[in-house]
């Protein structure tokens, strides 16, 4: 039988597994490792020549590799990732588009990986100080690299700013992820309107 000390330091290492002295890798690496599923609403700030253009979404994801995007807006669209495939629905224009999200340089979804190890077969991951990463793609495409600001309570980003080869950025700011509280298939599952046209990239 325990002791109460040695009651509590089990308790401790079960609730916090991952201390704030942890490195970023570490960090990110648990945070993925123990997510079956997740969800977040974040802020999103694209900047190109035109300027900045900011929208609201949600994320929602499942492993492996299933993930769902929605903006809302003056402009909403839904974006369905499955692996390497990725649908994007614009419902003002009656057309969805399919494309390869390796295609363009980086795995299909984003920093959503298994775990870290996972993210190195197609990133250099590097730290960034206490909770930041830095992901540059092993391959030349879109992107140039991708830099995370995590919470260093739970691993998971409060940030992700995209930086593209044409030199526009994308900053997505996101709330608190709820975390393995289930996110349903038929979310993830691509549907749309009778009479949208599909085009395939």
């Amino acid at each position: 039988v325990r002791d109460r000390r040695e009651v509590r330091t089990l308790l401790l290492l079960l609730l916090f597994p991952v201390t704030a002295s942890a490195g970023p890798k570490a960090l990110l690496d648990h945070a993925l490792k123990s997510t079956k599923d997740a969800r977040s609403s974040f802020t999103q700030v694209r900047i190109d020549a035109l300027g900045a253009t900011t929208i609201q979404g949600a994320l929602e994801y499942r492993k492996p590799r299933r993930m769902r995007f929605d903006w809302r807006g003056k402009v909403p669209a839904t974006a369905w990732v499955n692996r390497d495939t990725v649908w994007y629905f614009q419902p003002g224009q009656k057309q969805v588009i399919t494309s390869r999200a390796s295609a363009g340089g980086a795995p299909p979804a984003l920093f959503l990986e298994e775990s870290v190890a996972v993210l190195e077969k197609t990133y250099k991951v590097t730290e960034e100080g206490t909770n930041g990463l830095v992901l540059t793609p092993l391959r030349p495409g879109a992107f140039r690299k991708f830099a995370l600001t995590l919470d260093p309570r739970t691993g998971w980003p409060t940030r992700l700013v995209l930086l593209a080869a044409d030199g526009g950025s994308t900053r997505l700011d996101f709330r608190a992820f709820t975390v393995n509280k289930g996110v349903s298939s038929a979310r993830l599952t691509p549907s749309w309107p009778k009479g949208t046209t599909v085009v395939d990239l």
